[in-house]
């Protein structure tokens, strides 16, 4: 019996040390599943989750970027406003192309406002420094009284026009009506681009 005892409880012994290789084994196990789930699974999404947080960052900034040149937007779009027909009168003042016809056209009509008579007109560029400009020849002939309103009205235009030479000859004398024949050399702007 003691015998028989002594096999029972070795028999009993050596199951506990399986019982606990099963165990440890199984722990083993369940841990090396975890690291592997942890590197294949967990893992991706991890860094999903950082690289979506770096850009939630980016957009943030690219958001704050975006609502500050909004407001430099404004500010302009309001200046523009107040400012708006200041700038539009200077671009008629100095326009960005010469507009050489549109300047002929407006000193011909002018002139036939005023009742004067052109006879010839004609123009040329030149530049300088920043600015080109248009040199206008023309002569012309009607009263003087005409002759001063022409150059008060050229004066008066919204494009700025010199009047950088005026010759004035009389040319025919009668009880009603003196005529008087001019030659003009006028300059007037415009900017280069």
């Amino acid at each position: 019996m003691k015998i028989r005892s002594k096999i029972l409880s070795d028999q009993r012994s050596s199951s506990k040390y399986e019982s606990n290789s099963l165990k440890y084994i199984q722990l083993g196990i369940s841990i090396v599943a975890l690291i592997l789930l942890g590197i294949f699974l967990i893992r991706p999404s991890i860094i999903t989750a950082v690289k979506l947080g770096k850009k939630i960052s980016d957009y943030k900034k690219i958001d704050k970027q975006l609502d500050e040149k909004i407001k430099v937007m404004q500010e302009i779009q309001s200046l523009y406003a107040t400012y708006g027909k200041t700038i539009a009168l200077s671009e008629a003042a100095v326009p960005k192309e010469p507009q050489e016809d549109k300047l002929l056209r407006q000193i011909q009509n002018l002139a036939t406002k005023n009742g004067v008579l052109i006879k010839k007109i004609d123009y040329t560029y030149s530049k300088e420094n920043e600015l080109g400009t248009v040199l206008v020849n023309f002569s012309a002939d009607g009263t003087y009284n005409n002759l001063n309103m022409l150059f008060d009205d050229i004066s008066n235009m919204l494009r700025i026009v010199n009047i950088e030479k005026i010759s004035l000859k009389p040319t025919e004398l009668t009880e009603f009506t003196k005529i008087v024949s001019t030659e003009v050399v006028a300059k007037s702007y415009y900017q280069i681009k």
